[in-house]
């Protein structure tokens, strides 16, 4: 809760739990929205990272990734500067809210019943 911004520029987060633990907690974060963090991010005040197209990266044969610069994480971190305090403000009004819909309790009990409904 400490920290001013937190951030994440990916191009391949499986789901990208770094953010979402900082936004819960109150911690104002950055992030691509192209990866997992689109799970959750909708739902708190993060600062977009742009990513672009489908481009290939070193993962293996034929693989492909959201492209990222310098320049769209230069620009996040700028804006996450100039809207610090409205970014802030509004980050630590949803942290209660997030951090009980993301709850361990909470996200496996639906993953469960989800399961039992199934069979």
């Amino acid at each position: 809760r400490s920290q001013h911004l937190v951030i994440q520029p990916s191009r391949g987060e499986g789901f990208g739990l770094v953010p979402l633990e900082a936004a819960a907690s109150g911690a104002c974060t950055a992030a691509t929205y192209a990866t997992g963090h689109t799970e959750h991010l909708h739902e708190t005040s993060a600062v977009r990272i742009e990513t672009g197209g489908y481009v290939p990266i070193d993962d293996g044969p034929g693989a492909t990734a959201p492209e990222l610069t310098v320049a769209s994480v230069k620009d996040a971190l700028v804006h996450a500067h100039e809207a610090w305090p409205l970014i802030a403000k509004l980050t630590r009004e949803r942290a209660a809210g997030l951090g009980q819909a993301w709850s361990w309790e909470r996200v496996t009990g639906d993953f469960l019943a989800s399961l039992e409904a199934s069979h």
